[in-house]
């Protein structure tokens, strides 16, 4: 979305993105609506889409395997790892 779309202005930081992390462990992202049962996930600036696209793909993918091998194994699920949140004039705070 970022790399389509031009940049996440700094006056969105703190407004729309309320947060930003990590999800699948590896690929940044910023994330508003925390608190809702569908945070508003988009990567960040100057990370391309494809990027979370192979995240999701590889998570699945092992996911996939690990089920073949073990049929008993429960998914990982959505792994979003909050890493910190953004104050009103778009600076970070780190957790």
């Amino acid at each position: 979305m970022a790399v389509l779309f031009g940049r996440i202005k700094k006056s969105e930081l703190g407004k729309t993105f309320t947060h930003y992390g990590l999800i699948h462990g590896w690929v940044p992202v910023l994330i508003g609506d925390l608190t809702s049962s569908e945070p508003l996930i988009c990567e960040e600036n100057d990370i391309p889409t494809f990027v979370l696209d192979l995240g999701t793909f590889l998570a699945q993918l092992t996911d996939a395997i690990a089920h073949t091998a073990n049929p008993r194994y429960e998914s990982r699920g959505f792994e979003l790892r909050v890493m910190g949140r953004f104050e009103k004039d778009g600076t970070r705070v780190p957790y």
